[in-house]
């Protein structure tokens, strides 16, 4: 999401990323992905191809950007225009590598002390952007997403039977010619009658647009 925002557009852009770890490999799948062109590495080359190879295979089939795994930071790191350091706390980022980059690269300590102290200096001085990774706007999303699942799981999901029709609400899958609704707790819209195969029925019968209506009017829903 940091990334999205900065770049505004992955396309043709070239993100190096140094450690293909748990968290690297997965970041390297969704930056791939997003449409950017990823060169990896990692300092036991043959696990970091073999792991360079599976990413490619699950990559959607329309991506046409790729994840190059390289044997060396250098040309893994050459005119990238974001530059990862994913290691363990292990220096990776080296003056060689910030000299390497483009003049406008975007440099994120990832996994922490992952930039030596000279090429902190050398990359101040060339202007180059150096951040790392926070958590706290990740937790507040986090913390968010709980809170409303719980709203959902509480007052939106399930079913139930209201005036001899059954209402599903919430995302659960409704049986055949149930009525789909918003909450099954406080209803205010109807989104339409359930085919019984996790969709919505395209035509209805008589006997669904009596049931519609007759739950609209027990709900005092406009429909």
């Amino acid at each position: 999401m940091f990334l999205s925002q900065k770049l505004h557009s992955f396309t043709g852009k070239k993100i190096s990323l140094l450690g293909l770890g748990n968290i690297g490999s997965k970041l390297a799948l969704k930056l791939v992905e997003c449409g950017a062109d990823v060169h990896v590495y990692s300092r036991d080359y043959f696990k970091s191809h073999l792991i360079t190879q599976a990413l490619n295979l699950i990559k959607p089939i329309g991506t046409i950007a790729t994840i190059t795994c390289h044997r060396e930071p250098l040309p893994a790191s050459f005119a990238s225009d974001v530059l990862i350091g994913a290691t363990n706390g292990h220096p990776i980022i080296t003056d060689e590598i910030i000299t390497s980059v483009n003049k406008n690269c975007l440099v994120i300590d990832l996994g922490k002390n992952n930039i030596t102290k000279s090429a902190v200096l050398l990359a101040k001085n060339n202007n180059l952007e150096i951040c790392r990774t926070d958590v706290t706007n990740a937790l507040e999303s986090f913390v968010g997403e709980i809170v409303s699942l719980n709203h959902t799981l509480e007052d939106d999901y399930g079913e139930k039977i209201v005036d001899g029709h059954l209402i599903v609400g919430g995302g659960y899958f409704g049986q055949q010619g149930a009525i789909i609704v918003d909450s099954i707790t406080m209803p205010t819209r109807i989104f339409g009658v359930a085919d019984g195969l996790g969709s919505l029925k395209r035509e209805l019968t008589e006997a669904d647009q009596t049931s519609v209506k007759s739950i609209a009017k027990s709900l005092a829903i406009e429909i």
